[in-house]
């Protein structure tokens, strides 16, 4: 025959398991809500960061659209300053090969400096 345990160390042991018990149930549930909550906060920093992201390629979008936009406005306003300069040049070499007739003082110096900076604005056109 076995030897039996006395109702009062049964209890004991009861009482021992119980606590043993609730002790690993309140860990358990401890680490599944941390783990929840570390799901959720990568979840918001995820959320945030694709936000931030959208905002950076429509900021990004509406730059590469204003540079197309500057460089069309450049080049139409080359062009459009090229045309009256190019005949700005053109009348002062004639009229600094005397083809209105001679320059008196100042205005062959003037023609001279109007050809002179012409050219070179143009030549870096």
């Amino acid at each position: 025959m076995m030897p039996q345990a006395s109702a009062e160390t049964i209890t004991r042991i009861t009482r021992h398991l119980k606590a043993a018990l609730d002790l690993i149930l309140f860990s358990s549930h401890k680490a599944l809500v941390t783990s929840h909550m570390h799901v959720v906060s990568v979840k918001e920093s995820y959320r945030q960061l694709e936000e931030k992201s959208r905002r950076l390629q429509e900021a990004y979008d509406k730059l590469k659209e204003l540079d197309r936009l500057k460089s069309n406005f450049l080049a139409t306003v080359s062009h459009e300053l090229r045309t009256p300069l190019t005949s700005i040049i053109g009348y002062s070499e004639m009229l600094k090969v005397g083809i209105a007739g001679p320059l008196v003082g100042e205005q062959a110096e003037f023609v001279t400096r109007s050809t002179r900076k012409g050219s070179s604005s143009s030549a870096s056109s």
